[in-house]
């Protein structure tokens, strides 16, 4: 700017001052407004909390508190609800029992162990908090599942075998055929398989010598098709526990370890990393084998049973190490469980993620440290994964027909329900009850016959007989019956399973609904309703039951399979609960005959 264009000097100064104090002013009215509205706030917020607000919240719960209630023991069975124990399996009573541990039960272990104080724990790798769970009376295997027992499940269903497997002519199985991805699938059970199918020509055996170690390599999915097949199933993780901890003689407490609280290196229980230069262990593998087509040397397991100072208190061996166990427990956080806080203090890291899409596997395995060979620890376990150090063992409900009707999907059954065409009598008793009686071991049952070859000692393929109630509270008469059926197809009384074809009327093998059709009744009156038949599962038509009556007695009967192989019959008794109190209670029964000599065995 030049001179001429610039105002005087005096003009300047008194410009700039003039626009100084108007700064000065309007910054102070600015303040003054800011004083004044947090003033006003500061009223309101003293005038609503005095008289508006609600109190404070409560602190958030501590998820390190008390455990949570006990949960009332199951109810007692009745004997005649009881299931005989299987062979190979001890008999577990239930009750309440304890899953996981302790901060304190944790820092003793750890301290016992010679670990220090600050050792770092995957997060979710152990049992914590301790808890209460309810378990109703099961059987549990005495050993895990052996690579013996495994080749009947392979010869009988086409299963694959695992891949350290060889043919029976000695050639290396895996130079024919890979059953190591996960998209290989036992058959289903119920149908056995073509082996050529699968495996062309092939008889496969396990290697020389690991006969009785136990089974590596199978997946859950392929557990729980063998358990299905011999009629068991897996354990779950509390029952698993519960086995592995029980008190012994004289003891109050439950144990660290299946076979006490303390380790002695110098003389091992089980097979795990300590033990790796025990003698049972270098004796049972001077010179590991390699796997057929991998080079890698098989695991280091040895015999079940080889560790007999390892049973637990009710003499179930190999609990800890060997072969780390799969269960059918979802790897969950326990109730109370928190990342943040963890066991008071215990630290923790996280390398491990909960998921329902893993399971829970346990006991450790023969690469193990002795903190994951403790009975309270778990780790997750995909369900399709398989590993050289992951087995199983066997387990059993000890009431009948429980496991059978656990493992029924309930929508399942309502999608069969729906295609069959079998019709429920209303809408809104459907809404409010289940399709079957599901819960209640009164209404149904069932009677096995196979599942265990006695002479060979091996499992084998279990056949079944059984039968559930409707879950109703409409059935209380016969004309009761009459007037709620709805459709041409009928009214549900109930569900009915034989794996053994029968003769009168011809019934195949396989699954089906009972229903009643007034229609079909030959009688309009009195106890006999010949209009009771069976609706096969996903096909049409249904068989006529000629022999089937609703009848009235005490309800303590409940749901009743009553095998006769004298007269080659099956008489079953469908027990319902009517919407009264009267001490009769309404019953549909029919028997059904089978071929001679068919229906031995089972009990």
């Amino acid at each position: 700017m030049s001179d001429a264009a610039r105002p005087p000097r005096g003009s300047r100064r008194r410009a700039a001052t003039a626009a100084a104090v108007l700064v000065v002013a309007a910054g102070g009215l600015v303040a003054a407004r800011l004083r004044r509205a947090d003033a006003l706030r500061r009223e309101r917020e003293a005038a609503t909390t005095s008289i508006e607000s609600p109190p404070a919240p409560p602190p958030a719960p501590d998820t390190r508190g008390p455990a949570p209630a006990a949960p009332k023991p199951p109810a007692a069975i009745p004997a005649s609800r009881r299931s005989p124990r299987p062979p190979g399996m001890l008999e577990f009573p239930g009750g309440v029992a304890t899953l996981g541990e302790t901060a304190d039960g944790w820092r003793a272990a750890l301290a016992d162990l010679g670990y220090p104080p600050e050792k770092t724990l995957p997060a979710q790798v152990f049992g914590f908090p301790a808890h209460a769970v309810a378990l109703g009376p099961y059987f549990l295997d005495v050993h895990e599942t052996t690579n013996r027992w495994w080749a009947e499940f392979c010869r009988d269903t086409g299963a694959p075998p695992p891949p350290h497997w060889v043919r029976a002519d000695g050639e290396d199985r895996a130079a024919s055929t890979v059953a190591t991805s996960s998209s290989s699938r036992p058959a289903p059970v119920g149908e056995r398989a073509k082996p050529s199918m699968q495996f062309p020509g092939m008889d496969v055996v396990p290697p020389e010598g690991w006969e009785d170690r136990p089974v590596t390599w199978v997946s859950f999915l392929e557990a729980e098709a063998f358990c299905r097949w011999c009629g068991a199933r897996l354990p779950t993780e509390a029952e698993w526990e519960a086995a592995a901890r029980a008190p012994g003689p004289g003891e109050t407490a439950l144990r660290r370890f299946p076979f006490g609280d303390r380790l002695d290196p110098a003389a091992p229980a089980a097979n795990y990393a300590g033990a790796r230069n025990a003698p049972r262990v270098v004796a049972a593998n001077p010179d590991p084998p390699r796997l057929g087509g991998h080079g890698k040397k098989l695991p280091r397991l040895t015999p079940v049973g080889a560790f007999p100072e390892g049973r637990s208190a009710h003499g179930v061996h190999d609990l800890a190490g060997n072969a780390m166990e799969l269960t059918s427990s979802p790897f969950l956080a326990y109730p109370g469980w928190s990342r943040e806080t963890g066991p008071a203090s215990l630290p923790m890291d996280d390398r491990e993620s909960f998921s329902p899409d893993l399971v829970v596997a346990r006991g450790g395995h023969f690469l193990s440290n002795d903190l994951l060979i403790l009975s309270w620890m778990r780790r997750g376990v995909a369900r399709e994964a398989r590993f050289e150090s992951v087995g199983f063992r066997r387990a059993a409900s000890a009431v009948r027909g429980k496991d059978l009707m656990d493992a029924m999907p309930r929508k399942a059954l309502e999608a069969r329900l729906s295609d069959t065409g079998a019709a429920l009598p209303d809408e809104r008793e459907r809404s409010r009850f289940p399709t079957l009686h599901v819960d209640d071991s009164s209404f149904y049952t069932a009677v096995r016959k196979g599942g265990w070859d006695d002479a060979r000692g091996v499992p084998a393929r279990a056949r079944w007989i059984a039968a559930s109630a409707r879950a109703t509270r409409s059935f209380h008469s016969t004309e009761a019956c009459r007037g709620l059926e709805a459709g041409p197809e009928g009214l549900l009384l109930g569900w009915f399973r034989t794996d053994v074809p029968l003769a009168r009327p011809h019934v195949p093998a396989g699954e089906y609904w009972v229903v009643y059709r007034a229609a079909d009744d030959a009688a309009s009156t009195g106890p006999v309703a010949s209009g009771v038949s069976l609706r096969p599962f996903g096909t049409p038509g249904r068989i006529r039951l000629d022999e089937a009556a609703f009848l009235f007695r005490p309800f303590e009967t409940g749901t009743t399979i009553v095998v006769d192989p004298v007269a080659n019959a099956v008489d079953v008794t469908l027990a319902f609960i009517p919407g009264d109190d009267a001490g009769a209670r309404l019953l549909a029964a029919f028997r059904v005959t089978a071929a001679p000599g068919a229906l031995e065995g089972f009990r």
